[in-house]
């Protein structure tokens, strides 16, 4: 499931929510829109990574875009009354599991076709939440200058 724990087993979870849990009142939890940002770097980084046949940190930036998506479903389960961890999950996983066959596969066309179905779902995602003014497209250039996006060979 893409809005669950993870590949954590049930006692990870539970153990996940003990630790939530016993965590102070005023612990720093990040707003809708902080983790939101989050998404939309890392949705420029995977694509970045992937122009450059950077398969593993196509697979590193999907595994990050999980986590904040259930970073998002367990801090924000609701936002303006709507439930939002079934609006992520209808709206994002087809495409998510998309990403990852053509990541494995090293499949770049497949990849792109994905993405765009992925970034399809963001939007949708937005429109249903009433924030259809967020659009998200393919990047049109590099989110950030300190990253080599090619995949670097030890050696």
């Amino acid at each position: 499931m893409l809005v669950s724990c993870g590949s954590g087993s049930r006692s990870d979870r539970a153990s996940d929510d003990v630790a939530f849990s016993t965590l102070p009142a005023q612990f720093y939890e990040p707003g809708l829109g902080d983790l939101m940002s989050v998404l939309q770097l890392r949705h420029a980084k995977l694509w970045y990574a992937a122009e450059a046949d950077n398969w593993p940190l196509v697979d590193f930036e999907l595994h990050e875009i999980e986590e904040t998506f259930e970073r998002i479903a367990r801090w924000h389960p609701e936002e303006h009354g709507m439930p939002v961890a079934p609006a992520l999950e209808g709206y994002m996983r087809a495409a998510h599991e998309a990403l990852e066959t053509s990541a494995a596969n090293e499949d770049r066309a497949g990849f792109e076709a994905a993405f765009d179905l992925f970034t399809a779902g963001c939007n949708a995602c937005h429109r249903a939440m009433k924030h259809g003014f967020i659009v998200i497209q393919r990047p049109t250039r590099e989110p950030v200058t300190n990253q080599r996006w090619a995949l670097q060979v030890d050696g």
